[in-house]
C-alpha cells in the first residue's frame, strides 16, 4: 500500500509483491545502454516497475520489500543486507544512460543518471530508492514510444547482457505487431 510523505504530501509508491509487476520504459532508455550489473539492472527494473505513468506527479521516491528483492534475486546467507547495500551503491553510482533523442525537430545527445540516492536501513522491511527528475519522462510520462514488459521475465535471466537484450527484443517486437496491425 502506498505511503504518504507528509512533508510533501506525496503518494509514495511501496513494492510488496513482485509478481505480475509491469515495467513500462521508454523506448530511447531500452535503446541506451548503462553500465551496471546484473543485480543492480534488476533492482533498477524492480524500482521502475513500482511507477504509475497514471499519476499526475509522480513520487520520486519508491519502497522495496527487501525480503522479496532477497528471493527474486537469490541473495542468501547472513551478508544479505551487505549484498543488497553494494547493488544498491552500484546502481546509484554506475547507473548512467546516454541515448540520442529528438524533441520538437531538435536532436538532443542526453546523459542521465537516474538514481541519486538508495538507502538500506538494516532494521527496516524494506529499502529505498529515489529516482533523479530528469528520468521520470522516461519512466511515466509515457504516451507513446514505450515498451512494457513482465519483471518476472528479467528477474529469471541470469546475466545483464541477457536483461538487456530482452528488453530490446521485446521492443522491437512490439514495435512489429504495432505496425503489422496498424497497417502501415
Amino acid at each position: 500500500m502506498p505511503k504518504k510523505d507528509e512533508k510533501k504530501a506525496e503518494v509514495i509508491p511501496v513494492v510488496n509483491k513482485l509478481d505480475n509487476r509491469i515495467v513500462s520504459e521508454h523506448n530511447d532508455l531500452i535503446k541506451s545502454t548503462a553500465n551496471m550489473t546484473s543485480l543492480s539492472l534488476k533492482l533498477f527494473e524492480i524500482a521502475v516497475s513500482a511507477m504509475d505513468s497514471r499519476q499526475k506527479e509522480p513520487s520520486h521516491e519508491v519502497h522495496i520489500n527487501k525480503k522479496q528483492i532477497y528471493n527474486a534475486l537469490g541473495i542468501k546467507g547472513t551478508s544479505r543486507n551487505q549484498q543488497l547495500s553494494k547493488a544498491l551503491n552500484t546502481l546509484r553510482k554506475n547507473s548512467n544512460f546516454e541515448f540520442t533523442t529528438e524533441r520538437n525537430g531538435e536532436v538532443h545527445d542526453i546523459g542521465i543518471t537516474p538514481i541519486y540516492y538508495a538507502d538500506n536501513n538494516y532494521s527496516s522491511d524494506y529499502a529505498t530508492i529515489k529516482f533523479a527528475p530528469e528520468i521520470l519522462p522516461f519512466i511515466t510520462d509515457l504516451k507513446e514510444n514505450f515498451t512494457q514488459y513482465q519483471l518476472n521475465d528479467i528477474l529469471h535471466l541470469k546475466n545483464k547482457y541477457a536483461v538487456s537484450m530482452y528488453r530490446w527484443f521485446t521492443m522491437n517486437y512490439r514495435q512489429y505487431e504495432y505496425y503489422v496491425n496498424s497497417g502501415t
